[in-house]
């Protein structure tokens, strides 16, 4: 799991919206209400909102033209800035480039292109197809 740090920030300029708090993301900070959720040694490739929760997808850079994407790099934060899961705790050992959401379920894929539901909720997930 990546390293946390949170500190306060006031001033948040809107990307999204979580249960009508607004949220947006830089480099490696995700700005929740008035928290600053920091991954340490990663930077925030996407996120998109839930209802409920912020779904953060992660990687690193080695040069400005190379994406690294680490294993179990999407995480679920809540309204409050708490870090809710990790995919790991649901599938684990893989890497994740994409995701979107289909109502209230998390679909993401994975390298190969294959794609994966996952119930938020329940925290479990079933494999749906490749992508095209």
């Amino acid at each position: 799991m990546a390293h946390l740090k949170q500190t306060f920030k006031s001033n948040i300029i809107t990307i999204g919206v979580i249960n009508k708090i607004k949220y947006r993301f830089e480099n490696s900070k995700l700005y929740l209400k008035d928290k600053l959720i920091e991954f340490q040694d990663y930077l925030i490739f996407n996120a998109i909102s839930s209802e409920n929760l912020v779904f953060v997808i992660l990687y690193q850079t080695k040069t400005a033209k190379d994406l690294l994407f680490p294993k179990d790099n999407i995480y679920a934060i809540n309204s409050e800035g708490e870090v809710q899961w990790c995919i790991g705790d649901t599938i684990s050992n893989n890497i994740y480039s994409a995701f979107r959401l289909e109502n209230e379920d998390l679909v993401i894929i994975d390298a190969l292109g294959h794609n994966y539901k996952i119930d938020v909720t329940n925290k479990t997930f079933g494999f749906t197809g490749m992508s095209q």
